[in-house]
């Protein structure tokens, strides 16, 4: 049976309840997102948006609209299986989110003016579905594997940039799904974006469970929009034997695989044009295009990052495919009825092997379908 994605305007967006946001508070929003959708078919989450609304007071000096996502110290999307797939600061998600989705689906946060009862809207959209590869849906994350998001609010000192000085406020946050729905099971390839302080000023090493896909650097500090970075002037991937890239080799060739424009304005509320790329608070080292499958990569225990010149107090933000999740798979299966027998992953020669298998390659298969006899009565 042809697999069958129904993608449009009609899927309405769903919504979790929404929670009180207070300083040290965590918060988790979870089964807002229904398992079967309007035709039968799975329902596939493409993005969760994070959204904190209300009102904050503001002293001293304006609020810069881009800081406004340092509300959240911690985003984590937690799938059934106990995998995590996106586990950044909201500075980071905010970086992150421009980095793997692009600006156009971005919606940058306006200055925040100083005074009392000041209006904050921010959304903050966590990319599943990856814009920017040969399939986006194939990493979108199916919603009977969904089990939580989670939101740590930020102590308002943490939170404030600049000359800003935050205290009173009074907000709410939820979240937002935009989703598909799929009349086919697919066995979807999972992924996890998160972040690592960098040992010293010129290099850093991150521990790896799969494929290296994209890569960058910042710095999360209380510059007002964000600290630069444009002090890294090149970077070399050593466990990869990649040549030494400068900074301009790394951003045109980031330009080009997102398609931006080589200037425009720089004011926040702006969003098309204010990517941190371009205003250097991400220094980009390595970015996944549409040509990108899960396939490409090596496989790595650990890739070690050198800079001939650096930034003190830097992080580095990944994106990794994960191998394939056994107990997902088993939930999946008996869930959606599929026949186990007939399923392997894919090896690159079109083979099969099974999903305990030692063959390490199988670690980055593409997503992998099978009929569900619910799916047949559906279609």
């Amino acid at each position: 049976m042809p697999q069958i994605i129904a993608v449009g305007s009609h899927n309405p967006t769903w919504k979790s309840d929404s929670k009180t946001f207070s300083p040290g508070q965590t918060v988790d929003l979870y089964d807002f997102v229904p398992i079967v959708g309007p035709n039968g078919g799975r329902v596939c989450i493409d993005t969760l948006e994070l959204v904190i609304t209300g009102t904050i007071t503001v002293g001293t000096g304006a609020w810069d609209g881009r800081d406004v996502a340092r509300l959240a110290a911690l985003i984590q999307a937690e799938k059934r299986d106990s995998r995590m797939r996106w586990v950044l600061s909201g500075y980071k998600s905010r970086l992150a989110s421009f980095y793997l989705n692009g600006p156009e689906e971005y919606l940058e946060h306006a200055q925040v003016a100083v005074g009392a009862g000041q209006a904050v809207n921010l959304r903050i959209p966590i990319p599943l579905a990856k814009k920017y590869i040969r399939r986006p849906t194939e990493f979108s994350l199916p919603a009977d594997s969904f089990k939580k998001l989670t939101i740590a609010c930020a102590q308002l000192a943490s939170a404030q940039t600049g000359s800003a000085v935050l205290s009173a406020q009074n907000l709410v946050v939820y979240s937002l799904a935009e989703w598909h729905e799929e009349m086919d099971i697919e066995f979807k390839c999972d992924d996890i974006v998160k972040s690592l302080d960098y040992v010293s000023a010129t290099q850093v090493k991150t521990s790896l469970s799969g494929a290296l896909h994209d890569a960058f650097a910042c710095k999360e500090d209380t510059t007002a929009g964000g600290a630069s970075v444009t002090g890294f002037t090149d970077a070399r991937i050593e466990d990869l034997g990649t040549p030494t890239l400068t900074n301009a080799d790394l951003v045109a060739s980031y330009r080009k695989k997102r398609g931006l424009a080589p200037t425009g304005p720089t004011t926040p509320a702006t969003e098309r044009f204010l990517d941190p790329v371009i205003q250097g608070s991400t220094f980009p080292i390595m970015a996944a295009t549409y040509r990108t499958s899960p396939w490409d990569g090596r496989l790595l225990d650990s890739a070690k990052i050198d800079h001939s010149a650096g930034v003190s107090g830097a992080a580095l933000v990944t994106r990794e495919v994960l191998g394939k999740s056994e107990a997902n798979f088993k939930d999946t299966v008996a869930r959606w009825k599929v026949d186990r027998k007939t399923i392997g992953l894919s090896t690159t020669d079109g083979g099969r092997v099974p999903l305990n298998s030692k063959t390490k390659r199988h670690i980055v298969a593409g997503a992998l379908k099978a009929s569900s006899p619910l799916m047949r009565k559906a279609g």
